[in-house]
């Protein structure tokens, strides 16, 4: 599993009809969206996403009159039970790494599937390691 991704963040309009037009965009190109949170303060919704395939999703989103920003922040999988993240949020702590957010879910499997986006992205790279090994170890 790939475990830095680029977290594409869109700021738009909130009104009817704005998500289903970013989404048709990415699905007449054939480009799967992953992981997805959202989030609404006022006139302003903010869309925030993973996808299958990065490449040139940010022009692509642009041509169709969208402003876009691309960060990167990590994908990891955590065992599903108890304490997980609070382990995991702890570890970024203890080196002074910030966590800006984090998103994902369960399907209903082992793993809980995150997206988690922090300050120190380099800084954060030994602790993201020897996570993924740690979730991996306990299936």
């Amino acid at each position: 599993m790939k475990q830095i991704v680029t977290e594409f963040s869109v700021p738009a309009y909130d009104k009817p009809g704005t998500l289903a037009k970013l989404t048709q965009v990415l699905s007449q190109k054939g480009i799967n969206i992953t992981a997805t949170t959202t989030l609404s303060l006022g006139d302003v919704a903010y869309m925030r996403f993973v996808v299958n395939n990065e490449n040139g999703v940010k022009k692509i989103l642009e041509n169709a009159g969208f402003q876009v920003l691309e960060t990167p922040a990590y994908s990891v999988e955590l065992p599903n039970r108890p304490g997980e993240l609070n382990k995991l949020a702890k570890a970024l702590a203890s080196k002074s790494i910030n966590i800006h957010q984090v998103y994902g879910s369960v399907d209903g499997g082992q793993n809980a599937k995150l997206i988690v986006s922090v300050d120190q992205i380099q800084k954060a790279a030994p602790i993201f390691a020897k996570w993924a090994h740690t979730a991996f170890a306990t299936r």
